[in-house]
């Protein structure tokens, strides 16, 4: 009895946490900073909103510019002193400046998350 009860505990387990792995686009985290430094390929970025994520207000993190190149080559001066919402995949490395893992979507908006393209 102890047996099957231990089983099926393991099981309600397992269900609910792989029930938490996938979401939708909608669903991943998201935070809005300021552009601090821009460089060819990272940009240095401080958090004004932490939005849904673990990643505090007035941390700063490098960001690899790949996402937004395509405003970057419009007009880099424009992009500076912005704000970008930055949706990602939750994975945030402890280094200094913090570093995201997988990067979903940068946009250019106002400090309220707004767009402004």
């Amino acid at each position: 009895m102890k047996k099957l009860l231990t089983i099926l505990l393991c099981l309600t387990i397992m269900l609910t946490l792989g029930a938490c792995g996938n979401k939708a686009d909608e669903d991943k985290l998201y935070f809005i900073a300021k552009v601090i430094e821009l460089k060819e390929e990272t940009m240095l970025i401080e958090v004004t909103d932490k939005g849904n994520c673990g990643v505090g207000v007035g941390n700063q993190v490098t960001v690899s510019t790949e996402k937004i190149a395509d405003i970057i080559a419009d007009d880099s001066a424009t992009v500076t002193d912005n704000y970008l919402y930055i949706k990602f995949d939750g994975t945030i490395m402890e280094s200094y400046p913090l570093q995201l893992g997988e990067i979903y979507r940068i946009d250019i908006t106002n400090e309220k998350g707004e767009s402004i393209e």
